[in-house]
């Protein structure tokens, strides 16, 4: 073998390794992640060693050469196990090959396992999204069917319950009616009354007393109404002086109707006070300190019932 060609070989692969070298090092360099640079080195490794490799068998070679001369065989016998050398690597090369491609087999195998079980999850996921819009919509219609049956009842509660109001301040009326029509008639034919005693007088007192301290300011201005509607001898409609708390105080009226601390008189929705147990000044001055407890744009919205009341009664 020609010394010429194995020095140039030797310096090819020795070229071939510093590239590889250089390589290697501006690879690990540019790398993002440590897996890239893990990757990166790995393979410059592999090929640095093949390179080595051939560097040291062209050494060999060389050396060799030197040593045994030109003439010898040494280079038919390295020839001929150069060949079985490859021939034993095409084999390996074969059967790794084929080991490869059983590998891969196993991973698409593997790979479409993954997909059928992704699809059949999803599959499922999308009939159970399914199923909550339906039971979804199902919620949303009971939702309204329940709405609608709750108004329903309220509806019916609340006409009973007025019905329930109106007969009984009906009853009451009409018993007070009774006992005042009672009462003058004993008074016509000179029958004499019995004076409760000083006990029982004080203890009504009371407890007239104690009625009003607890009254709220809408009670407060329903009993300003009707202190009113009996010194002006006038009708009034709850709608006309309290159209946004009427049903409130109609409810404290009947209440007051119930504890005998006012008689009233209603035709047609209209109002007559005949009797009641406090005088118009208590309740005023009462009403008054209430009023002045409040601040701001409290106060003159309390300031203007009481005015439209006053107004009403040409007060």
């Amino acid at each position: 073998m020609n010394d010429a060609l194995l020095i140039t070989l030797i310096i090819c692969a020795a070229i071939v390794a510093i590239v590889a070298i250089v390589f290697g090092f501006c690879s690990q360099r540019k790398a993002n992640t440590n897996m890239e640079a893990f990757l990166n080195q790995r393979n410059v490794k592999l090929h640095r060693n093949y390179i080595v490799g051939f560097l040291c068998a062209a050494v060999i070679l060389l050396a060799t050469s030197k040593c045994v001369g030109n003439g010898s065989e040494i280079f038919s016998y390295i020839s001929f196990a150069s060949t079985i050398t490859s021939i034993v690597l095409s084999i390996l090369a074969i059967f790794v090959t084929v080991q490869s491609s059983a590998d891969i087999n196993r991973q698409f195998a593997k790979i479409e396992d993954a997909t059928n079980a992704v699809s059949d999850a999803s599959r499922t996921l999308s009939d159970t999204l399914s199923k909550i819009s339906d039971a979804e919509k199902q919620l949303e219609s009971k939702s309204e069917a329940l709405g609608t049956q709750i108004g329903k009842i309220a509806e019916e509660f609340h006409r009973r319950v007025n019905v329930c109001m109106h007969e009984a301040e009906e009853r009451i009326v009409t018993r007070v009616a009774s006992n005042s029509k009672n009462y003058r008639n004993q008074e016509s034919k000179g029958t004499e009354k019995e004076q409760p005693n000083a006990e029982v007088k004080g203890w009504i007192e009371r407890r007239e007393l104690a009625f009003l301290e607890c009254s709220s300011l809408c009670g407060l201005f329903s009993l300003y109404a009707c202190s009113l509607s009996m010194e002006k001898k006038k009708k009034f409609k709850l709608e006309g002086l309290f159209s946004e708390s009427k049903d409130y105080v109609y409810g404290f009226l009947v209440a007051t109707v119930c504890a005998l601390h006012l008689s009233l008189e209603n035709a047609d929705g209209e109002f007559y006070c005949s009797q009641i147990a406090w005088n118009k000044e208590d309740i005023a001055n009462k009403l008054e300190r209430r009023i002045d407890e409040n601040k701001g744009e409290d106060k003159e919205a309390l300031c203007a019932i009481k005015k439209k009341i006053d107004d009403f009664f040409d007060i």
